[in-house]
């Protein structure tokens, strides 16, 4: 099952399945290491649709919620 990763469990382990948006979002987040097949865990997600944190593979990461939109995930474990 694939979710939106701003939708995701504060905890939470999951594999990154795909992401939706323009060249420069996937650019933008393939830099960072936000790719298909990686896993991440959500750490943190701010009140009132604010930012998410993110680990991935280790590095701690923060990606706004409209970004996080555009993020597909299902679960890892």
């Amino acid at each position: 099952m694939k979710i939106r990763l701003s939708e995701a469990r504060v905890g939470s382990v999951y594999l990154i399945i795909e992401i939706n948006g323009d060249i420069k979002v996937r650019q933008h987040l393939s830099k960072l290491g936000v790719l298909p097949g990686v896993k991440v865990k959500l750490e943190n997600k701010a009140a009132l649709g604010g930012a998410l944190l993110l680990d991935v593979e280790g590095k701690k990461i923060g990606v706004e919620r409209r970004i996080a939109d555009k993020i597909l995930v299902g679960t890892r474990e």
